[in-house]
């Protein structure tokens, strides 16, 4: 009986042995993006080889709507996305934190008019096209704002980034809140830049957006991924000319077009980010403006509470 209920033992052991040598490999870390020239150094990355695609998949989508739709339903375990989009996706899934703010725009987000209309007033009682109420709607109010004009001033109307080109040149609208790539080229088409978020600084804000169970799941590729952002920062100043011209497929710009769009953003490094993440850093202040207007444009219940976690400490090693 001892010699059968050895070989037994073993073919046992064996074959536990071969199925943990062919356990299905460990899915990427899921990472979506729309097209902006702030999130391209994830791409250079992967253009050079700083990132591992089995360790991170880089997904991307036209706008950042489908980026959201994408992230509820499961389909992204992160995401680079506006602060104003992290904290309305945070409304619905408190499983989330922002580990790294990635770029804060200097100009790149714009108030654009079709040459008809050179001043921000001659847009009362005019259609104002935004990507969504957060952002876009944020900028255009800021903008209303400073001019002493009423937030009621215009009509407001969603039109998603891919077709903001496509409704100024319709003249479907009189003018549009919009950015890079698009932004370039509607300026070189003639459009008029009425106001942009040079003229309301640290206020918009890109942040990359990790679910805290793939945190935990996947320590590794997160930190993997916020390495090869690094990587790419450091290639972008070291051999620019490469960069660019890696950059122009994806962007469908030409290198000054690249250079000119990088100038209006501002891209936070390790040390930075721990100031602006930190209890008392900038951020803090920046989402409780953002909360409240977009509890005044119905966007979160005026009792919500601001579940999203700022998390500095990915950034710490």
């Amino acid at each position: 009986m001892m010699p059968r209920f050895l070989t037994i033992l073993s073919s046992l052991l064996f074959s536990l042995m071969l199925a943990a040598c062919t356990a299905a490999p460990e899915k990427p870390l899921r990472l979506g993006t729309n097209v902006w020239i702030g999130y391209e150094p994830f791409y250079l990355a992967r253009e050079i080889n700083a990132l591992d695609q089995d360790k991170v998949r880089l997904i991307e989508y036209t706008s950042s709507l489908p980026v959201l739709h994408a992230f509820r339903n499961g389909l992204l375990d992160a995401a680079a996305l506006t602060l104003d989009e992290a904290l309305l996706l945070s409304q619905q899934l408190p499983d989330i934190s922002v580990v790294a703010v990635l770029d804060i725009s200097n100009g790149a987000d714009a108030l654009l008019s079709r040459p008809e209309f050179s001043d921000i007033r001659q847009l009362s009682g005019k259609t104002v096209a935004v990507e969504n109420l957060a952002t876009g709607g944020y900028l255009l109010l800021r903008a209303l704002q400073q001019a002493g004009m009423s937030p009621n001033a215009v009509t407001i109307k969603a039109v998603s980034a891919d077709n903001h080109e496509a409704a100024l040149e319709a003249k479907d609208i009189a003018a549009v809140v919009s950015y890079d790539p698009q932004k370039t080229r509607m300026l070189a088409n003639g459009a008029h830049n009425l106001f942009d978020s040079s003229q309301i600084p640290g206020e918009i804000v890109d942040v990359l957006v990790v679910r805290k169970h793939i945190q935990q799941q996947k320590p590794h590729m997160l930190r993997h991924l916020l390495k090869g952002w690094q990587i790419a920062h450091q290639y972008l100043q070291r051999n620019r000319r490469e960069a660019l011209v890696k950059m122009q497929p994806r962007q469908k710009l030409n290198a000054a077009q690249i250079e000119g769009a990088l100038q209006q953003l501002s891209f936070p490094d390790k040390a930075q980010n721990q100031i602006l993440l930190g209890q008392s850093g900038q951020l803090h202040k920046t989402l409780q403006r953002l909360r409240l207007h977009m509890q005044s444009s119905q966007l979160l219940s005026p009792s919500a509470a601001t579940p999203l976690t700022l998390d500095p400490s990915w950034l710490q090693e």
